[in-house]
């Protein structure tokens, strides 16, 4: 069990987890997030498998009966089954009446996960040069994904990002999130770069410079990029900037009506969004269905070598 507050991509470690199993003769698959404990359960015989399974359960605090009713469709099988279960915080949830009216099989392995808290990336406890660190670092590895901007002018950006002095406040708990750090790794890059701007305009430019860089980026930064402003908008609306996450997903959703992306930028990004929550269920359903037509293309042209990647797309239950 992994607990941590949402700034934490609870879901998009664990979609990176199952990412990474499914190749690697592993079942994964997320319970989905639009079924909730006063819905008539779905029929959880599906998931018996000849293979090793593993489901991912997020909200788990607020969805007891549905692990009731799943737990008792993984026990037949003959391989090791896991469940991940994600929450917000641990506490009596785990011993809750719901939870005691399950048989034992089924109250066991939920009352005795160990809890595991997911912590600040740089936690303010480590010396402050630490974060100094992780500042020069992005900013090191933004400057190497400049060049590839069209808009952005000619200039030895690697020289400067390795001269770039961090904020004088990096310690404020705002840094906390990585998400917060880079782009401010990238704001102070760009307003010490030959044509500075302020923060305004930078946010501004987003929808100028955002389809030139997904345009120039290989199909893995393809995804990152993607991965990356995913997280942002949850990170802004779970902290209530609403207007600024609506802001930077309708930038996203334009730049990708004029900058397709690769199949393979489509499915590592598909793989590792994070929970589809009111902010970004438009983008998980846009990046679903263009997954599930490439892939229906591949497949029908040639069916033995990519009906698998079909049928895998359907991960979600």
């Amino acid at each position: 069990m992994w607990t941590g507050p949402g700034d934490r991509a609870k879901i998009c470690l664990a979609r990176r987890l199952t990412d990474l199993l499914s190749h690697d003769g592993c079942i994964t698959g997320h319970l989905g997030p639009d079924i909730t404990d006063h819905d008539i359960p779905p029929d959880f015989t599906s998931l018996g498998t000849a293979l090793p399974l593993l489901i991912v359960v997020d909200y788990a605090k607020t969805r007891l009966r549905l692990l009731r009713r799943l737990k008792p469709a993984c026990t037949p099988s003959r391989h090791r089954v896991r469940l991940l279960l994600l929450a917000r915080s641990d506490g009596e949830w785990r011993t809750d009446s719901t939870l005691r009216e399950a048989d034992a099989p089924t109250r066991r392995p939920v009352k005795e996960a160990q809890p595991i808290e997911l912590t600040p990336l740089i936690p303010r406890s480590r010396p402050a040069q630490d974060r100094r660190t992780a500042f020069t670092d992005a900013a090191g590895d933004l400057a190497r994904l400049l060049p590839r901007v069209q808009i952005v002018p000619d200039h030895d950006w690697s020289a400067l990002a390795a001269a770039l002095q961090p904020p004088e406040d990096l310690s404020h708990p705002r840094y906390d999130n990585a998400l917060t750090l880079q782009p401010a790794a990238l704001v102070t890059l760009l307003q010490h770069g030959p044509e500075p701007a302020d923060a305004s305009q930078i946010r501004e430019q987003d929808g100028i410079a955002l389809p030139a860089l997904i345009a120039a980026a290989t199909p893995a930064q393809q995804a990152q990029i993607i991965t990356v402003l995913a997280c942002a908008f949850a990170a802004h609306y779970n902290t209530g900037r609403t207007n600024r996450s609506e802001h930077l997903l309708r930038t996203l959703d334009t730049a990708l009506d004029t900058t397709p992306l690769t199949h393979q930028a489509i499915r590592s990004a598909t793989a590792a969004l994070p929970h589809p929550s009111h902010i970004t269920a438009p983008l998980a359903l846009r990046l679903t269905s263009s997954l599930a037509q490439a892939n229906q293309q591949l497949a029908h042209d040639n069916p033995a070598a990519f009906e698998p990647d079909l049928a895998a797309a359907l991960s979600n239950l």
